[in-house]
């Protein structure tokens, strides 16, 4: 039982390839916000299946994979002679609802789609929450204490 209760409390981060964005890379996809300098070497971090995804997309790959931070990401699925596609959702939904989710896109070849798997963007990223699972030490009330809060006259 002790074995199963440290593997519960320190489980394995999910690890995947990062492609860095840059801006001009956000502003050619209708990504960027209306604040951020197209020139700027600011580097925004995505998340993909393989390097060969970052490659396919034209972008820089990092040296090797990185774990899946919390927060506010952006799902992207584009193929080249479509317009890409987008969604907001969760960074910890990344693998399911993005990466391992893929689209089809005609690119006006007869009855043969391209497909592509999505790149997950990170928008804001965010600390989990830690929940303490012990009761708290004050204030203590008795169990059965029936006595109201206000003295009686």
């Amino acid at each position: 039982e002790a074995e199963e209760s440290a593997a519960e409390t320190e489980m394995m981060p999910v690890l995947l390839w990062q492609c860095l964005l840059k801006p001009a890379d956000l502003l050619l996809w209708g990504l960027q916000d209306a604040t951020t300098d197209p020139l700027s070497d600011a580097v925004t971090p995505s998340y993909a299946e393989s390097c060969k995804v970052c490659e396919a997309n034209s972008l820089a790959c990092g040296p090797a994979e990185v774990p899946l931070k919390y927060g506010a990401c952006r799902c992207l699925w584009r193929a080249d002679g479509a317009d890409p596609t987008a969604q907001d959702l969760d960074c910890d939904k990344c693998v399911q609802e993005c990466i391992g989710k893929y689209m089809s896109f005609d690119v006006g070849t007869f009855l043969k789609p391209a497909q592509a798997g999505g790149i997950c963007i990170v928008r804001e990223a965010s600390e989990p929450l830690v929940v303490n699972k012990e009761p708290p030490s004050s204030p203590r009330v008795a169990a059965m204490e029936r006595a109201p809060p206000y003295p009686i006259v």
